[in-house]
């Protein structure tokens, strides 16, 4: 089971983020990974595994959206052709302070239950230590857990509530719980 001692010594900046993020995992352990199945210490350091990689072990709890118009061409390539195409496909310019939410909104508009034409795509963004990502599952997520994240995506990422969402939502991408 997890300890903090392996916990300090597995994310030793855990707290960085989200300050008591490493105590409020170790405190829920034993009930979350009980009350979703994940009852062998090999599988519970496979999930713990997965989480640190999301999340930077602690230190990325929210998607960095910090994108240049050079580097969305980059990683989305087929999308954007050159900067100015990019500029012009979202509705942005060369030092628009709002370039990386028009970015996120158009590129992950219309995705994962996210709705186009709104600021879905970057309300939505990958938070927590599985990375949750999109409207349609901060609802499934949050419809499982009977939080409201829609209306508040920082629930996920919140000492108290961080394991047990990353946990339901490891479980639900493996298809053991509905989505």
């Amino acid at each position: 089971m997890l300890t903090l001692e392996i916990m300090h010594a597995m994310w030793p900046l855990g707290n960085n983020s989200v300050p008591g993020l490493i105590d409020g995992i170790v405190a829920a352990a034993p009930a979350i990974f009980a009350k979703y199945a994940l009852t062998t210490d090999l599988v519970v350091a496979h999930a713990m595994a997965q989480f640190s990689h999301e999340c930077g072990a602690g230190n990325e709890m929210v998607e960095n959206i910090n994108y240049t118009a050079k580097r969305a061409c980059q990683v989305w390539p087929s999308r954007f052709q050159s900067e100015a195409d990019c500029f012009a496909k979202v509705g942005s310019a060369p030092g628009d302070p709002n370039f990386r939410f028009k970015l996120i909104d158009n590129v992950y508009g219309g995705r994962n239950g996210n709705r186009p034409g709104t600021h879905d795509g970057s309300t939505f963004i990958g938070r927590g230590l599985s990375q949750v990502t999109g409207r349609g599952n901060y609802e499934a997520l949050g419809t499982t857990l009977g939080l409201d994240l829609v209306s508040d995506p920082d629930l996920v990422i919140a000492s108290d509530h961080a394991l047990e969402c990353a946990v339901a939502d490891f479980v639900m991408c493996v298809c053991l719980l509905p989505r």
